[in-house]
């Protein structure tokens, strides 16, 4: 793909990351405590307290967030364990605030690496930086899931078996952190285990074995562990049944297509950009599908990105608590999308200016022109070619 203009792609991602740093630390300052905070934070406390006394065989116990793996709630309390003893509740929520803030920046600069409007249509995006400047789970393994496209890419022409590790260690990753952020890198590896079958065992053994590394609880919990948190889900999803009605799907997408996050924040948040990321996402997803489309961007990370976006659609419709957060699952294949269309209206604008492009004005034909005979593709080299200048004798 063309650059968008002479600025090196580089300089592009520093500049996203940029943007999206002041976004988030802006917000990450401002934004009151929303309501799974003081939850996580808590449970990054108790793994800060047992590191601090070096009871290690406290991280194995269950703690109040069963429903959610370990990995970003103990990556907490390692910070919260550097702090101090007893460090009071600004300071341990300006740590897990932290965490979701570079984990937010990242993903915009992955996502400029790709494209430039993609990582800036990130790091503008209203409810992406909530939830990445806020205590919540959600910045780290969408940021790995986004890797691990971006190295099943790499995997694609390049066999070496060293992206296939690099993939299994992120997706074990994501799915220690956020289990449904995990959903695309399914398909990413079932299609690589399809074509390259003896890399099957590293794309699920290893990061199977990352998942449980990096879930303590796991450790002496085993599978029931496992069935424990499947438990919880099935019966928190059964008492919205019970109660009032889900909300639907349209009311499970809300807050990216209505740009609901500056509604919620108009304090911290002046305007959203979101409502634009999903239309104009959507339109640029379809234009990637199509052959013009496909001439200017890589085919496979296009239908890699459409498969990504239905596997998220699908799961907020299956699953039945469809929290705000669980929409940002939408969003790098839609930003992806974005940039797409971008390049799309440039090449459009382009073409239309060049002076080799069919005029939009209707005239009457020349007969004259119309008599003359075609012109072959030799004549006009021909006639374009330089005659050679002769030799003097003081050459």
């Amino acid at each position: 793909m063309s650059r968008p203009c002479s600025m090196s792609r580089p300089r592009w991602v520093l500049l996203a990351m940029f943007v999206a740093l002041v976004v988030r630390i802006d917000a990450a300052t401002a934004l009151p405590m929303d309501a799974d905070e003081p939850i996580y934070t808590q449970v990054a406390s108790t793994y800060a307290a047992a590191l601090r006394e070096g009871a290690f065989t406290a991280l194995t116990e269950p703690t109040d967030n069963p429903e959610h793996p370990a990995l970003i709630k103990l990556m907490g309390g390692v910070g919260i364990a550097a702090l101090g003893d007893e460090p009071g509740l600004v300071a341990r929520l300006a740590v897990m605030r932290g965490i979701s803030v570079v984990g937010g920046v990242c993903l915009a600069g992955l996502l400029a690496m790709v494209h430039p409007v993609a990582g800036f249509a990130m790091a503008l995006s209203a409810l992406h930086a909530k939830y990445t400047a806020q205590a919540y789970l959600d910045a780290w393994p969408l940021c790995w899931i986004f890797a691990c496209l971006l190295i099943w890419k790499l995997g694609r022409t390049d066999t070496r078996v060293r992206w296939a590790l690099l993939f299994a260690l992120l997706w074990g990753l994501t799915a220690a952190s956020k289990l449904h952020l995990s959903l695309p890198g399914l398909f990413m590896a079932l299609e690589w285990a399809r074509r390259r079958p003896r890399w099957s065992g590293i794309l699920f053994g290893l990061s199977a074995a990352v998942f449980w590394v990096c879930n303590p609880w796991l450790w002496t919990a085993g599978t029931d562990g496992l069935a424990a948190m499947a438990q919880h889900h099935i019966a928190f999803g059964q008492g919205i049944r019970s109660g009032a009605a889900p909300p639907g799907v349209w009311e499970a997408i809300a807050p990216l297509a209505m740009g609901q996050a500056s509604d919620w924040h108009p304090d911290v948040f002046a305007f959203s950009s979101d409502t634009l990321v999903f239309f104009g996402g959507l339109l640029g997803l379809g234009v990637a599908q199509s052959r013009a489309g496909r001439a200017a961007i890589d085919p496979a990370l296009a239908r890699m990105s459409l498969v990504w976006l239905a596997t998220a659609l699908a799961f907020l419709v299956i699953w039945p608590t469809r929290w705000p957060q669980h929409t940002l699952l939408l969003m790098p294949p839609l930003c992806l999308g974005l940039a797409w269309l971008w390049s799309a209206i440039q090449q459009g604008v382009t073409a239309a200016r060049s002076p080799l492009a069919p005029s939009s004005r209707l005239a009457a034909p020349d007969p004259a022109v119309e008599r003359c005979p075609p012109i072959e593709p030799t004549e006009v080299l021909r006639a374009l070619r330089r005659p050679k200048r002769p030799r003097s004798e003081a050459d």
